[in-house]
């Protein structure tokens, strides 16, 4: 008897590691992320483009550190438009933080929920081209004032983060394009 107990011991350890290693247990968030490029013709999906193409035209007051270490990419767009699967609830935030980690970009923030404000992507930080510089967003081409995190999106939503060196009066010109 004491045989077929140690049989029964072993099989069970080895379900019981078979299960532990051979499948794979993910969070909501890690499932979405790895499967952000499966899209669906029913998928509901948003749009996202950051980019910084003000700073192309007058480089002279840019730190010197940006242009040397190459942060500013040569066509002002850090991320070519992506389409994202859109999940219930998403915010320009939720998006946002996807994308830099499934695109592997740096992304930095501060605040609460309810009032989160972007600090930097990909290397550039507000202030870095003076002291009325940062990053805004921009939804099918209409500026938010809202926290990133408040603006929730719907199927087909555009949404651009654009760099401005003046809290956007510099990007006037551009917001319907």
């Amino acid at each position: 008897m004491k045989r077929r107990d140690l049989l029964l011991f072993a099989f069970l350890v080895l379900a019981v590691v078979g299960l532990v290693f051979g499948v794979k247990i993910e969070s909501v968030d890690q499932y979405y992320l790895r499967n952000t490029e499966n899209i669906t013709e029913d998928s509901e999906v948003v749009y996202l483009q950051i980019e910084c193409k003000v700073l192309l035209d007058d480089q002279e007051n840019i730190k010197q550190s940006l242009l040397d270490e190459g942060i500013i990419p040569s066509d002002g767009i850090f991320l070519k438009e992506k389409t994202l699967v859109l999940r219930n609830k998403d915010t320009v935030f939720s998006i946002l933080k996807r994308a830099s980690r499934y695109y592997q970009f740096q992304l930095e923030y501060e605040g609460l929920q309810g009032s989160y404000y972007i600090e930097l992507i990909y290397n550039l930080y507000e202030f870095d081209c003076g002291s009325l510089s940062g990053w805004l967003f921009y939804i099918n081409g209409e500026r938010s004032g809202q926290s990133s995190d408040k603006v929730y999106l719907k199927n087909g939503d555009k949404v651009v983060l654009k760099y401005s060196r003046d809290m956007g009066n510099d990007l006037l010109e551009d917001v319907h394009e």
